[in-house]
């Protein structure tokens, strides 16, 4: 057995003491350029494989990358899409308690919690009463404008008469030329401005507001503005149609102005 040993230990180091001359003969050096130009397609299809596997992986990589950035920005959008409706809300419920705060009134914000199909450009109910301080003729309006007045109140809740209602009389003015006239409603979704001379200088888009001499509704609040201008030569007064600025037809929030 030590004899067999000795043996491979001899011609083991005989090989490593020789290795740099074997590499340098020629028939090592034939056969290692037949062995490269043999698995030359092989090693060149390996390398391939193995780049394009890399680029796979650098593609996937920047496809989740681009889905994660498409769905933060998604979130983002639809973020923004509540927040700024809110922030304008907000904005314009700060300018309608400013609005009460400049007449010396107070708001108390109540809920339209019903209305009849018969009546739904007449009136409405709100969640508020006498327990709140309401009181009948009390100002309503809302972050664009007039809404109407209390009618009816009890203790927990009230009804509203809307300026659109056939028995809505309201003095109104034209702040551009001050000129006087009478806001009625009972023309469907729209108002008329009635008692306006025909000398006075009307035009389509002015504002109209109450007028000073409202004794039941707060003066200046807006109500809407001209959509529409008549005149005749057989008549005294002009035909003055108005579109209220408030969409009467989907009232939620409003405010009654307490004195």
């Amino acid at each position: 057995m030590s004899y067999r040993f000795l043996l491979v230990f001899l011609l083991v180091l005989s090989l490593l003491l020789n290795i740099h001359q074997i590499q340098r003969s020629r028939p090592v050096q034939i056969l290692r350029s037949g062995t490269q130009a043999l698995f030359y397609p092989l090693n060149y299809l390996t390398a391939s494989l193995f780049d394009d596997a890399k680029f796979l992986l650098k593609v996937r990589r920047v496809e989740g990358e681009n889905q994660e950035l498409r769905l933060k920005l998604s979130a983002a959008q639809a973020e923004n899409r509540i927040l700024l409706p809110l922030k304008e809300e907000n904005e314009a419920l700060r300018r309608t308690l400013g609005f009460g705060s400049a007449f010396g009134y107070q708001l108390v914000p109540a809920r339209v919690i019903g209305r009849s199909g018969d009546t739904w450009l007449e009136q409405v109910t709100i969640n508020k009463g006498s327990v709140h301080g309401l009181r009948p003729g009390q100002t309503v309006i809302c972050r664009e404008g007039l809404v109407g007045r209390v009618r009816e109140v009890s203790k927990y809740v009230s009804r509203v008469e809307l300026l659109t209602s056939p028995g809505s009389s309201i003095t109104a003015g034209l702040p551009r030329t001050q000129t006087s006239g009478m806001i009625s409603g009972g023309f469907g979704d729209k108002l008329k401005l009635l008692y306006v001379q025909e000398a006075a200088s009307v035009e389509a888009g002015e504002m109209v507001v109450v007028g000073g001499g409202s004794q039941t509704i707060a003066p200046g609040v807006p109500i809407g503005r001209v959509r529409r201008v008549t005149h005749s030569v057989e008549m005294l007064f002009q035909d003055i149609e108005v579109a209220p600025l408030v969409n009467l037809s989907k009232l939620d929030l409003v405010f009654i102005c307490k004195p």
